[in-house]
């Protein structure tokens, strides 16, 4: 059976509706994630400060253990492989 313009317009709707709806989500978990990063890389330098290495703080941010270093480095803190 073959679909009617009725059918296909009504789902289009509804995907252009959660399209809209998604893009929404995207830009609030975006801005999240924005705002969480400003609190990872202090709390990564004192994880390491505390005696953290950079392995365990990988596993945990899943920054790479680069980034981990940079950070540390930067705040004066050599970390712990």
């Amino acid at each position: 059976m073959t679909e009617t313009l009725d059918d296909v317009a009504r789902e289009f709707a509804q995907a252009r509706e959660d399209s809209a709806r998604y893009k929404v989500l995207l830009a609030e978990a975006q801005a999240k994630v924005a705002e969480l990063q400003k609190r990872v890389a202090p709390a990564v330098v004192e994880a390491a400060r505390n005696g953290r290495t950079v392995t365990e703080i990988r596993e945990l941010t899943e920054y790479s253990r680069k980034r981990i270093y940079q950070l540390c480095r930067a705040a004066g803190v050599e970390p712990k492989p």
